[in-house]
């Protein structure tokens, strides 16, 4: 291995203990915003100015019928990718619900309250301090909350949407697919990114690490724990986002619903 990839990996596993369950930085810490802010009259403003700024963009010309399209593939596996060239021109005409927008405005807010200022001047291995998306597993709860608001918003007018996610939790489809039942949809596109787990392991930090290393966005990176990519795949090599994907697709049809399973490989 070479010095830079030990590098990467000793910086990484101070993140990982960093938000790993029971850390300062973890999803159920008592600094998540969603424990911090869950008696505070004012946070329900700040979530609905998020949910009218990210709904204020307009559809471009053409959008109006009632489809969606659903994502799923863990993180690392290159949805936004498959998304993009499989729709094309049409994606933008889509409204896209993505709890990873909503998590970068929760933590600039963090960032401009200094909420997180001590976690933030932490300097790990390679000598640069923490970065605000480091700390996303903070907000994660929050963002997610708000993404379900603006996917209801979006369901309840009627616009072509695409619900970007993993699809790793399972109670989820009956909840999306109950969602589009009620809203008047009538057919649903699901697609499936799936990698080894070895590829998403290595996309993941390559990823995130680019961007910690060159230093250019002032969020930094993404990171995901080695061990939460780990627990999404089963003995078999398949990512649960899979067996949710279809099935979602087999149980569209007791919702009215028609469907179809779209997987992306490169």
């Amino acid at each position: 291995m070479s010095a830079a990839d030990e590098l990467r990996d000793a910086v990484a596993a101070e993140l990982a203990a960093l938000t790993a369950n029971g850390g300062p930085a973890g999803t159920k810490s008592p600094r998540a915003t969603y424990e911090q802010f869950a008696d505070d009259p004012n946070r329900a403003r700040v979530r609905k100015e998020i949910i009218t700024d990210y709904l204020a963009d307009e559809l471009a010309p053409g959008g109006g019928v009632r489809e969606a399209v659903i994502t799923a593939g863990v993180p690392g596996a290159g949805k936004s990718t498959a998304v993009n060239a499989i729709l094309g021109p049409e994606a933008s005409q889509y409204r896209r619900v993505d709890a990873d927008k909503i998590k970068d405005t929760l933590l600039e807010h963090a960032v401009i309250s200094d909420l997180y200022a001590d976690l933030l001047g932490k300097r790990l291995a390679d000598g640069k301090p923490v970065a605000p998306r480091e700390l996303a597993a903070l907000v994660h709860v929050e963002s997610t909350q708000i993404s379900d608001a603006v996917r209801r918003h979006v369901l309840t007018n009627g616009e072509p949407i695409i619900i970007e996610g993993t699809l790793t939790w399972s109670g989820l489809g009956d909840i999306l697919l109950t969602e589009l039942q009620d809203a008047g949809y009538t057919h649903v596109r699901v697609i499936l990114v799936e990698v080894p787990e070895h590829v998403a392991q290595d996309r993941a930090l390559d990823r995130w690490w680019q961007v910690r290393r060159d230093g250019g966005d002032p969020l930094g990176g993404r990171f995901t724990p080695p061990d939460v990519i780990a627990s999404y795949y089963g003995p078999d090599g398949h990512s649960v986002s899979r067996a949710n994907a279809e099935t979602l697709v087999r149980g569209a049809a007791d919702y009215d619903l028609t469907a179809e399973l779209e997987e992306w490989s490169e």
